[in-house]
């Protein structure tokens, strides 16, 4: 642990999210022994947590996230890119890059931060009389982007895993669902078609490891460091359910700001830049006749060419674009580890 004279520690406001073996988690709800993603000593334990209201905060805006709220003195990682010389055989000045370091988030200006993708394993949770393989990984996908967990309100043997999707796509996805060899009960309802698994066992595991409710949905730890056939599985099941084509990748949109984190974490360790960004409808709208208040929806696009952004064996680096200030006294928290760095947003700070 460190003391007065040790550098200053990185603080971050609530709700900023921190990589643990849980998944993205609430800074404010990562608490001490809890295994956090570090820089460069895998996962370690968190070994102290500190709070205090700070009236100096700052939000640093940048491909990779929707904004972090931060004390000037944070420390990121960044580095810069620049024009080499001219490269007469190819006729071009080719873009070179340089790391700088740490640097605090008051002088992140015209630098560039690096969204993390490469992660050490973690064992994944056993589930009785299932064989994790690409079907397996490929169904967890479609489950992320339009399928639940539910039991009957008494919580009796009631309880289901389930997908569904719209008509046009069923002849496609029957021969996944077959593959898995599990028993499905099938429905087509006014808005398309439904498979349901009633499955205690299969019910539970995926509520504690992918969460329940379209805001609960996350991945955990131990996704992003399985095997790559499993993890490019997982992301075809999603994008095949909740994505849509854009001209150079792939868009998609949740009320869970965990899940679109841990996409493009995913993505960022298959050798893909995303960018992030949030909207607040702010209204009230009509859903199959109810009055439902809109939640913040959280937005990814994915991107199979990348022109600004630097892909390296840790994930990518991309700009931090904006910086501004907050004008109000706001909670902030910081962790000590057993390591010198963690992620916020996917992005590797200074502990």
């Amino acid at each position: 642990m460190r003391n007065e004279t040790d550098k200053p520690f990185s603080w971050f406001a609530d709700d900023m999210p921190v990589l643990t073996g849980k998944g993205f988690m609430p800074i404010e709800s990562v608490g001490i022994g809890d295994l956090v993603l570090t820089g460069s000593d895998g996962w370690k334990p968190v070994l102290e947590t500190m709070t205090e209201k700070r009236d100096d905060a700052i939000i640093l805006h940048g491909q990779g996230s929707n904004g972090i709220i931060c004390a000037p003195e944070s420390m990121f990682m960044a580095g810069h890119r620049f024009q080499g010389p001219w490269d007469n055989a190819n006729r071009t000045y080719p873009t070179l890059f340089e790391k700088d370091g740490w640097r605090s988030a008051s002088n992140m200006d015209a630098h560039m931060w690096l969204n993390v993708g490469r992660i050490p394993e973690l064992p994944i949770p056993s589930l009785e009389n299932v064989v994790f393989d690409e079907e397996f990984f490929y169904f967890v996908g479609r489950f992320l982007g339009d399928g639940w967990v539910w039991e009957s309100r008494d919580g009796s043997t009631n309880q289901q895993v389930g997908v569904c999707c719209g008509f046009r796509d069923v002849e496609s996805l029957m021969p996944h669902m077959k593959a898995l060899g599990w028993k499905f009960s099938e429905q087509d309802q006014r808005t398309g078609h439904y498979w349901r698994c009633y499955d205690k066992t299969k019910f539970h595991w995926f509520e504690d490891n992918f969460g329940r409710g379209a805001i609960n949905k996350h991945l955990p730890g131990w996704t992003f460091g399985m095997k790559k056939e499993w993890r490019q599985a997982l992301l075809q099941g999603y994008w095949e359910s909740d994505g849509n084509p854009i001209r150079n990748g792939m868009h998609a949109t949740s009320i869970s700001r965990k899940l679109i984190l841990g996409i493009k974490t995913l993505e960022a360790g298959l050798g893909r830049a995303s960018s992030i960004s949030s909207h607040e409808p702010n209204r009230v709208c009509l859903i199959e006749g109810r009055r439902v208040n809109e939640r913040t929806n959280y937005l990814i696009n994915t991107y199979d060419r990348i022109r600004k952004s630097i892909i390296c064996d840790r994930g990518y680096w991309a700009h931090m674009r904006k910086r501004e200030d907050m004008r109000e006294t706001i909670t902030m928290h910081a962790l000590t580890l057993e390591a010198d760095s963690y992620m916020v947003d996917g992005i590797l700070v200074r502990a």
